[in-house]
């Protein structure tokens, strides 16, 4: 390396510095194409799922509710009423 020039050395550096960035472009590359895709996967597959998780639990929480004041209550019409709102397993 001793009989090379400023202008070769200079250009030998700017040539890793090139390769290491083309390198680390490549990788953030295909680091961002895995997020993207596992991204994709939350959204289409697990999110669904949790949202209806939160429905379920919406259900559970009326019925107990209204099991209550089935319970609770000595009125005929009032038990019906109760029984009318109450949502089956059938319902999901």
């Amino acid at each position: 390396m001793t009989n090379w020039t400023v202008g070769r050395r200079i250009g030998a550096g700017f040539s890793i510095v090139m390769l290491a960035t083309l390198v680390l472009g490549a990788f953030a590359f295909t680091r961002l194409q895995t997020i993207g895709a596992q991204a994709a996967r939350i959204t289409d597959d697990t999110l669904p799922c949790v949202l209806q998780m939160d429905q379920v639990e919406l259900y559970v929480k009326d019925n107990f509710a209204n099991t209550l004041r089935h319970v609770v209550t000595d009125n005929p019409a009032a038990k019906a009423a109760f029984e009318a709102t109450t949502r089956l397993w059938k319902a999901l």
